[in-house]
């Protein structure tokens, strides 16, 4: 049997439950579906099927069947996959999603179940230390725009983008800087560099 330790996002919009069995993270057939993009109401029929067709590939610690309790507290056997068994139904299923989820899983399901539970305590108690910083997590994970949350939080829209940044590297939320907006930011900047330093030199004339 198998416990519930937490809950983490894909993408910033799917939210799945992490299982803890045997001190290893596992995640559902059906959770792993909806990760994988599968049609709702299909996700576990279709990652039962890749499965099936590639079960002599699985191995004992790549997946298993655990008993689950639902929420009409009956339990139910469950099959669920491990780190190793997430990215290998990564590359059989090859859905648009798949590499960026191998990645996901390769980070978020690795290590032990003690450090992993001691880890999200450490990010809880960060977040209660800097409310701020908790306000922004929730406004970017509603969608809103780095102008909308730097309204909110009386941040410039860089500052917000800047602070992300740095969550993001503490693993608290899954924040890629656009491409496009960060080009035009540093035009941006190079341009206000390029005329103070023009305005420092008329000055001089």
């Amino acid at each position: 049997m198998s416990h519930l330790i937490q809950s983490a996002r894909f993408r910033d919009n799917i939210v799945v439950s992490i299982h803890d069995h045997h001190n290893q993270f596992w995640l559902t057939a059906e959770d792993v579906g909806r990760c994988l993009g599968y049609a709702p109401g299909n996700e576990r029929v279709g990652i039962t099927r890749v499965y099936n067709r590639h079960a002599d590939e699985f191995l004992p610690e790549d997946s298993t069947v655990v008993k689950l309790t639902t929420v009409d507290e009956k339990q139910r056997d469950v099959r669920v996959f491990s780190k190793t068994g997430c990215i290998k139904l990564g590359f059989f299923s090859a859905t648009q999603t798949a590499k960026e989820f191998r990645t996901w899983a390769a980070r978020v399901l690795a290590g032990g179940s003690a450090d992993a539970a001691m880890l999200e305590k450490y990010k809880a108690a960060f977040i209660q230390a800097a409310p701020q910083e908790a306000k922004l997590i929730e406004y970017y994970r509603k969608g809103l725009t780095l102008s909308e949350i730097g309204k909110l939080l009386d941040l410039a829209p860089g500052s917000v983008a800047h602070r992300l940044k740095k969550l993001a590297e503490l693993d608290l939320v899954d924040y890629r800087p656009d491409p496009v907006l960060s080009a035009r930011g540093k035009r941006g900047r190079a341009q206000m560099l390029a005329n103070r330093a023009q305005h420092t030199l008329n000055l001089e004339d």
